[in-house]
């Protein structure tokens, strides 16, 4: 079973206005979830994404945002995938270009806790000012996975 939602943000280069997603998913065994996330013209002024993904066993999560922010946008994302049966992937992406004096806080985390269980994660960033905006901070990945030959799961 695969299930995808897409957003696609198209707006006026005036701004002014709030746009906040957020969405709890829960992928059941075998099942294959993929959400997109795109504003790639015009302004909005605030944008607010929070997204949790959980993935059972042999599912596949994929969490995307392209976002172009401009003027005095604020853009937060905070995307979790927590691949928590054996086998699960997940796959998070965030493209996010910053004019003028936009600021963007990019919060994601990728838990891998099950055996065989995998994750990747990609930030891309770019700026036509030569110095990044005040509040810029970066991802978090984190894969852990039990085995037998320690006794501590391994951080990477």
């Amino acid at each position: 079973m695969c299930y995808a939602y897409v957003e696609r943000h198209v707006h006026g280069p005036q701004g002014g206005v709030a746009v906040i997603p957020r969405s709890r998913v829960r992928v059941c065994e075998g099942a294959r979830y993929q959400t997109d996330f795109e504003l790639i013209r015009g302004r909005v002024g605030r944008i607010d994404i929070d997204v949790e993904v959980s993935g059972e066993a042999r599912s596949v999560s994929e969490v995307t945002a392209r976002i172009a922010g401009a003027g005095d946008d604020r853009i937060t994302i905070r995307e979790t995938v927590d691949p928590v049966g054996r086998a699960a992937r997940g796959v998070l992406t965030s493209n996010i270009a910053l004019r003028d004096t936009a600021q963007a806080e990019v919060l994601n985390t990728l838990t891998a806790d099950a055996p065989h269980a995998r994750g990747t994660w990609t930030a891309r960033k770019s700026s036509r000012t030569r110095r990044w905006p005040r509040r810029c901070r970066s991802s978090k990945y984190v894969i852990r996975r039990p085995t037998s030959r320690t006794k501590r799961p391994s951080v990477v």
